[in-house]
């Protein structure tokens, strides 16, 4: 993958300018620095196709990240905090939302990741240790209807490391391409058996299907809705992963991976 400008290289290019340069000069310079930067950006997306997009979040590093206080967590707090019990307990102990928050280990990625979900709704903790948070929207959203199996799961595919030089990159798409090594900050992807029975009691897909994530090699899937009239799961497997039905789409889930203190 060609390598990136960063947003720290294109504001020492704009600022690239000497005591004698006129205005007009240090304008022309501003004007064909930033557009050398947005041609080259341009090119880099024709190169890396769609599906498989790096981009290097402009945030401060973790240690000046955001605090947990911050009132844009104010709506996960109150989610968090009206689930049951057993929601909010890892390894036997029932967590606060504090200690959840605190845990996350770049908070500003985390409401980035949030963001890209429909109507986020925490979910809850796992047994591995993640804040599972996903789709909160009765159907799955409508941009992501009519799609067969393989695209609809790279198309929701989202994965957030710190790369060699601590910067966090998000990654769009086949998640083999992060790099060895690195640490997982947050992976988006569409739900899992397990966790889709385990939080859809009814109040989600009473009209559409969903593809239900089997990874990307898969040779069949499950489909998944729930049947309003019995009260119960209605689906199966289909192996005509490359069919397109209007009516199928993807509920997308967030697992954060938490860092308590030792």
């Amino acid at each position: 993958m060609p390598e990136r400008l960063r947003e720290k290289d294109r504001r020492r290019l704009l600022s690239n300018k000497t005591a004698s340069d006129t205005p007009k000069e240090v304008a022309f310079q501003s004007l064909a620095a930033a557009t050398a930067f947005n041609l080259r950006n341009e090119l880099e997306k024709l190169l890396a196709g769609t599906d498989s997009v790096e981009t290097l979040a402009e945030q401060e590093p973790s240690e000046m990240d955001i605090s947990p206080k911050d009132p844009r967590f104010t709506p996960f707090r109150e989610q968090y905090e009206s689930l049951p019990e057993q929601d909010r307990t890892l390894q036997g102990k029932v967590l606060t939302w504090d200690e959840v928050v605190t845990a996350i280990p770049d908070r500003t990625n985390f409401l980035e990741m949030a963001a890209s979900l429909t109507e986020p709704q925490v979910y809850f903790l796992n047994e591995e240790g993640q804040l599972v948070i996903g789709d909160g929207c009765a159907e799955a959203d409508k941009n992501q209807l009519g799609r067969p199996y393989l695209a609809s799961i790279m198309g929701a595919t989202r994965t957030s490391y710190k790369n060699e030089d601590g910067e966090t990159v998000i990654l769009r798409g086949d998640k083999t391409d992060v790099p060895p090594g690195v640490k997982i900050l947050a992976e988006r992807e569409p739900i899992r058996w397990g966790e889709y029975r385990r939080i859809n009691i009814g109040q989600f897909d009473n009209i559409h299907e969903i593809w239900i994530n089997n990874g990307k090699d898969a040779t069949r899937a499950a489909i998944q809705s729930w049947d309003a009239d019995f009260g119960h799961f209605r689906g199966g497997f289909t192996s005509a992963l490359k069919v397109a039905n209007p009516s199928r789409g993807v509920r997308s889930v967030l697992r954060v991976n938490l860092q308590f203190g030792s």
